[in-house]
């Protein structure tokens, strides 16, 4: 995934997590293709004190360290 869309995902995520319900639905409505919708049901934002990890969306009640962490081109060449 590339470094533009993982933070477009990211702020659109935090974005709806802070809105009031009215202001959602014009938020989703506001991206094309229903692009919106394919990442609500694709990803999941996982927020613990002021760090938030993008992960993919996991079957309830699977256990939290077994989900799968969302990987950008900028995160894969720190490693290297």
């Amino acid at each position: 995934m590339s470094d533009d869309q993982f933070n477009d995902i990211m702020n659109f995520l935090l974005l709806l997590r802070t809105a009031t319900p009215e202001r959602r639905v014009s938020i989703m409505r506001s991206y094309p293709n229903k692009v919106a919708y394919k990442w609500v049901k694709r990803y999941d934002l996982l927020v613990v004190s002021t760090s938030n990890t993008l992960i993919y969306k996991q079957d309830s009640g699977a256990a939290l360290d077994s989900c799968l962490r969302v990987a950008h081109y900028s995160n894969i060449f720190d490693v290297v």
